[in-house]
């Protein structure tokens, strides 16, 4: 602590020295007197800082103690401590400026902001920089028209331009192919490979599984999604059935990276189908089908009865001068077999339930598809090690579930409709970029 106090004295007697009316030059010539070579910009450096610090001069201008004991000391003493103290940042400022290498792009950053002050002293403070710095990059860009690092010292790459055409066309033939084998095709080592595929933005990765679409599926996601232009959301009752499994592991965790991160997980086949009903006006009850029941269409629509034709009464009737009057409102649901007999479309018209027609392979067309997504996720955080168990984490889930999400699932569904609006559709059949459009951007089409 004494040492720590004695080098703050030090440093704020310098800039006593300075703030009682010794200009930068007349503290120069003092250093130079004592054998300091330093320009007036470190000098100007360790003033501003110690200013920076909080400490104010003014308030302790009248300990005399500390400017007598400056001068006491003498010159050559005092002048040697406030060198190392000097040596002390300079240091410090050097590492800092080997440590932070300007990228790319604030290099380009800064030869466009000189073009507009033509300043090199203000670009430097603007960037926070040397001025020496600013002018080697401006030297550098005279020359060459660049400002990319020269080619440093070392061997050059062993693999060039050619071996990387080669990983091209390799990788092009057979998309499948590993590390190792490019390595021994190039004869060079797996991880010298691994590194020249990474660096010309390769990457290995499993593939993502997605709707297979072809042109007349194309064809009927856009004319639904016409149809549901002008389509008020408001009337919508959206519906849909879901798998749930025990002991589901989709989840990550964070872990320490020397720890083993793994789950036991028993060979279980449970799993139980669960229906459930969504608009913008609320949830319905969910029904939770026994395990291994076979959904047909009797079954399904028994499902409706005691399911949506409530859910719907409930929330598109009320009372009128003492009548019950009902709204009306269309029921989307998928393709599934049930969904499409001939008992189902049967009972559907003897409920007077007007239906809208849903394209094939597109479940991203359906909002409470992403209900069932977060149900899953809170099911599977729940870790249920049963049936039972299972069956409450999915109605506690469930009941979870705030309107508020319900509200931007379905905005998000009506976002994609309304995107259609600004798509022509014969850009999806030109022959140029239909494998792009349907690989890509099917979850749009």
């Amino acid at each position: 602590m004494e040492g720590e106090n004695q080098l703050n004295n030090n440093r704020f007697a310098f800039c006593l020295l300075k703030s009682k009316g010794d200009t930068t030059k007349e503290v120069q010539e003092r250093l130079k007197q004592e054998g300091i070579q330093y320009t007036t910009r470190a000098i100007n450096k360790i003033y501003s800082q110690y200013k920076e610090r909080g400490t104010s001069i003014s308030n302790r201008q009248n300990n005399g103690d500390i400017l007598s004991q400056s001068y006491l000391f003498g010159g050559t003493i005092w002048f040697y401590m406030l060198y190392h103290q000097f040596m002390e940042i300079e240091e410090s400022q050097t590492y800092q400026n080997q440590a932070k290498r300007l990228e790319y792009s604030e290099r380009l950053k800064i030869i466009g902001f000189y073009e507009c002050c033509q300043s090199q002293q203000e670009t430097a403070d603007h960037f926070q920089v040397h001025q020496s710095t600013i002018s080697r990059l401006l030297q550098k860009f005279q020359i060459t028209g660049d400002v990319k690092d020269y080619r440093r010292s070392g061997r050059y790459n062993k693999l060039g331009a050619k071996e990387e055409s080669k990983i091209e066309e390799m990788i092009d033939e057979n998309k499948y192919i590993t590390a190792q084998e490019v390595a021994d095709t190039l004869k060079v080592d797996r991880v010298t490979a691994l590194s020249k595929m990474h660096e010309i933005g390769m990457k290995f990765s499993i593939p993502q599984k997605i709707p297979q679409l072809n042109a007349s599926h194309l064809q009927k996601r856009y004319d639904h999604c016409r149809q549901l232009k002008d389509q008020p959301m408001d009337n919508i009752i959206f519906t849909d059935e879901s798998y749930f499994q025990l002991y589901r592991n989709t989840l990550g965790n964070w872990h320490f990276e020397q720890s083993s991160n793994y789950v036991c997980i028993p060979q279980s086949k449970v799993c139980l189908m669960v229906y459930g009903c969504i608009s913008l006006k609320g949830k319905s009850e969910i029904y939770i089908y026994e395990k291994g029941f076979k959904v047909d269409s009797v079954a399904y629509c028994n499902v409706l009865d005691e399911i949506l034709i409530p859910f719907a009464t409930k929330q598109f009737s009320e009372k009128q001068k003492g009548k019950q009057v009902f709204t009306q409102w269309y029921l989307l649901q998928d393709n599934a077999p049930s969904h499409r007999s001939k008992v189902t479309q049967a009972f559907l018209k003897a409920n007077q339930i007007q239906k809208l027609s849903h394209p094939p392979n597109s479940p991203d067309l359906n909002p409470i598809e992403l209900v069932w997504a977060l149900i899953k996720r809170e099911v599977e955080k729940q870790q249920p090690k049963n049936q039972e168990s299972l069956r409450q984490s999915i109605l506690s889930s469930w009941e979870s579930i705030s309107q508020d999400h319900i509200i931007s699932f379905i905005d998000h569904f009506k976002y994609r409709v309304q995107f259609f609006n600004l798509v022509d559709m014969q850009q999806l059949f030109n022959p140029t970029i239909f494998k792009y459009t349907s690989g890509q951007f099917q979850r749009f089409f």
